[in-house]
C-alpha cells in the first residue's frame, strides 16, 4: 500500500515535474518479474507498463557517466551533512 504522505506530495505536483530514471524502472520491473506467476504479477506488471509508458512518457531520465558522477556529489555532500 503506498505511503498517504507520498501520494499527497505527488497528487501536488504538476505532472510535468515529475520525473523517474532508467536504474528506478529497473529496479521496479526487476521486482515484478522475481514475483510467483499468478494475477497479481500479472496486474502489477501491466500497472507498472502503463505508468512508465504514459505517466512519465518522456519522462523517463538515463543513468549515464554524467548522472552517475552527480549521484556521487549530492550522496557525498548529503552525508557530509549528516544526512
Amino acid at each position: 500500500m503506498p505511503e498517504p504522505s507520498v501520494l499527497r506530495w505527488i497528487n501536488k505536483q504538476p505532472p510535468a515535474r515529475l520525473f523517474t530514471t532508467t536504474i528506478t524502472q529497473g529496479e521496479v520491473l526487476y521486482g515484478i518479474r522475481v514475483l510467483a506467476d499468478g494475477r497479481r504479477r500479472s496486474r502489477l506488471w501491466d500497472a507498472a507498463r502503463q505508468i512508465f509508458a504514459e505517466d512519465f512518457a518522456g519522462q523517463v531520465l538515463s543513468f549515464d557517466a554524467d548522472a552517475a558522477d552527480m549521484y556521487a556529489e549530492i550522496a557525498s555532500s548529503r552525508r557530509s551533512a549528516g544526512r
